[in-house]
């Protein structure tokens, strides 16, 4: 966008060349001027009246200014006021086209249902109205030309463009008008983005990057540039034609740049949010619990409503019919609306995972179909990268309707494991075993020491079953896989050295004959069994240790 209005303004000038001050759009070789009366019967005549006889060919002022007096004689202020008034047309290129204008006597403004009419709507500064059977200017239109003209032609430049000839004027005025804007733009640049930088880093952010700052500055030095020159504009004297397509453009730069400010501006907000949210620890926030991908979310929304609007906005500069235009887009809305449902549902999906936050970008999560990592949530879909180091396209509005299972957002991960001994282990050993085991976890750093459980848990089929189930706060799923592997080989080790076997499924026969069953009916008959439950009780009671 650098130097951009200077291109244009510059081939927009040498494209059309320079015209005379007075050469507003109409044909003089379509009158007879040689034998043509002033005639002031209707808004179209008078109007006429004043430009017409400001043309080269049929300058006589003292007529133009009738438009403009009601008195029979006509002063040297009253031509110079009508002369004024055409400069002032030149200046805001205004072209006058005389085909819309009334040529009824007895009009009347439908609005103020007066004998008055505007010109141009967009000026009611300027109006003619009807005094008897004639129509002139206004008395309060002529009373404002002078203020007119010295707001358009400052500085003084309308006495020094009187003793400087006229083409020449037109020449070093543009050339002038053309340095200073480069100029100007070039110091403004540099000025409000260092501004801006500084009071980013100094209440937000110290490390932002220079480049957000220009995208800011530049618009925001263009947009102050372009209204200079518009104001600049009439300096130069350009004529109607020149002086109307000079503001057209002037106009559709402003729009473009104000484009460029706001889109530019929201990837700085986007910037500063997400930079301040990495380093909250290390600096003071003030909204520590932002929600990045919210943020990130609403500021794409808002960038292609930008767009949108800056479209908008530079047809409006091109005089196109917006109301038009946007009914047109209403009636297609409505079939695009019906056509994209699921796009539409996607997109509420979308707002309701970032409102909600079920997960955020790297978090592991888990669904009845697919498991892996979360990469970026789009405004349809979000993307998710698998185990298998794929990548998986999920489109919001299902995702939004599943069940999550988001490992991202665990305090503590669990380890839980079944150790089977051999039914041949000791009991001393099955407790020395599980007693050393929950010292081992209560030893680390990082385990959870208010839940722990190192039990024999089940009799299995083929084996004594000692459950083990703690937590961990280990940051990452690689330390989780890592302390795991060596809290299993300390495991191993242990068994090991108090000489416990691992079970593993397997059977075992006994072969019993007559006479060894005979002995086991003898040996349970012998011995009564409520008898020998209650010295088993006794004996556990004596090895309790006693109370102080």
């Amino acid at each position: 966008m650098k130097y951009l209005f200077v291109i244009v303004f510059s081939v927009v000038i040498l494209a059309l060349g320079f015209k005379p001050s007075f050469s507003t759009t109409l044909d003089i070789n379509s009158y007879d001027h040689e034998n043509l009366e002033y005639s002031l019967a209707s808004p179209y005549h008078t109007v006429l009246t004043h430009v017409f006889y400001l043309q080269k060919q049929t300058y006589r002022p003292y007529l133009s200014a009738k438009a403009l007096d009601q008195s029979a004689k006509i002063s040297n202020d009253d031509k110079q006021l009508a002369i004024r008034l055409k400069a002032i047309f030149d200046g805001k290129g205004l072209t006058i086209d005389f085909n819309t204008f009334p040529k009824n006597a007895d009009y009347i403004d439908s609005t103020t249902k007066l004998p008055i009419y505007y010109p141009f709507p967009k000026y009611k500064e300027i109006y003619l109205e009807k005094e008897g059977n004639k129509w002139y200017y206004s008395k309060y239109t002529v009373s404002k030309i002078n203020a007119m003209y010295d707001g358009m032609f400052i500085l003084g430049t309308a006495e020094l463009a009187s003793k400087v000839p006229f083409q020449l004027w037109q020449i070093l005025s543009s050339i002038v008008l053309i340095v200073l804007g480069v100029l100007l733009f070039i110091f403004l640049n540099i000025f409000l983005r260092k501004i801006l930088c500084f009071v980013i880093e100094k209440y937000w952010y110290k490390g932002i990057e220079k480049k957000f700052c220009k995208g800011v500055s530049k618009p925001i030095a263009a947009g102050l540039v372009l209204i200079l020159i518009e104001e600049l504009l009439p300096v130069t004297q350009l004529g109607t034609k020149v002086m109307q397509y000079s503001l057209t453009s002037v106009s559709v730069m402003m729009s473009i740049t104000f484009t460029l400010f706001v889109y530019n501006l929201s990837s700085l907000i986007l910037s500063i949010v997400s930079k301040t949210d990495e380093t909250e620890k290390e600096i003071e926030v003030t909204t520590p619990n932002i929600n990045i991908q919210l943020v990130s979310f609403l500021v794409k929304t808002f960038k292609v409503l930008t767009v949108i609007t800056g479209f908008v906005l530079v047809l409006n500069s091109l005089t196109v019919n917006i109301t038009g235009v946007l009914a047109g887009l209403s009636i297609g809305g409505i079939a695009l609306a019906l056509a994209a449902q699921d796009t539409v549902k996607n997109l509420f999906g979308s707002v309701m995972l970032l409102v909600d936050k079920p997960f955020n970008v790297n978090d592991y999560i888990k669904t009845d179909q697919i498991d892996g990592v979360v990469e970026e949530i789009g405004f349809r879909s979000t993307r998710i990268r698998t185990l298998e180091d794929s990548l998986i396209y999920i489109p919001n509005g299902r995702l939004a309707d599943m069940t999550i299972d988001n490992f991202g957002l665990r305090k503590y991960r669990r380890i839980r494991a079944v150790i089977h001994l051999d039914y041949n282990t000791h009991t001393p050993s099955i407790v020395a075993f599980t007693s050393a085991i929950r010292t081992m976890v209560e030893e680390h750093p990082l385990s959870r020491k208010d839940f722990l459980e190192v039990n024999l848990n089940d009799l299995g089929t083929n084996s004594l079953q000692v459950l083990i189930l703690t937590y961990f706060n280990f940051p990452t799923w690689q330390e989780e896989l890592q302390y795991r592997q060596e809290f299993l080989i300390n495991i191993l080790e242990l068994a090991r050295s108090l000489g416990i076997r691992l079970a593993f499924p397997s059977q075992i026969v006994f072969l019993e004959n007559e006479e060894i069953l005979a002995k086991r009916a003898s040996f349970q008959m012998e011995k009564d069994p409520k008898k020998i439950v209650d010295e088993f009780f006794e004996q556990k009671n004596k090895e309790k240790p006693e109370e102080n």
